[in-house]
């Protein structure tokens, strides 16, 4: 097994297969503005676009949007405009 940072690298010396494992962090955005499942999908839909983020949880009833990314692959900053250019603001 050799690991290299962000990646978890497994080398299955039998069939000289790689496997990459993507190493997944959380993040969590305060979100104003959203009133509506309509601007829960709309927010979920438009950050799923972006390569890198995996899975993508919206609440407008508690303002918060959760998401589940490869920081290697797509940054906090893209994600806060992506929600910032549907028409909220993140606060935090």
């Amino acid at each position: 097994v050799i690991c290299q940072s962000p990646f978890k690298t497994i080398v299955d010396a039998q069939s000289f297969l790689v496997t990459y494992y993507f190493y997944n962090m959380q993040k969590e955005f305060a979100v104003t503005g959203m009133r509506c499942p309509s601007c829960e999908n709309l927010v979920k839909e438009a950050l799923e676009e972006l390569y890198g983020v995996e899975e993508v949880r919206v609440s407008h009833s508690e303002g918060v949007v959760a998401v589940s990314y490869e920081p290697s692959l797509v940054s906090t900053a893209a994600m806060i405009a992506v929600i910032e250019e549907q028409g909220f603001k993140v606060v935090s």
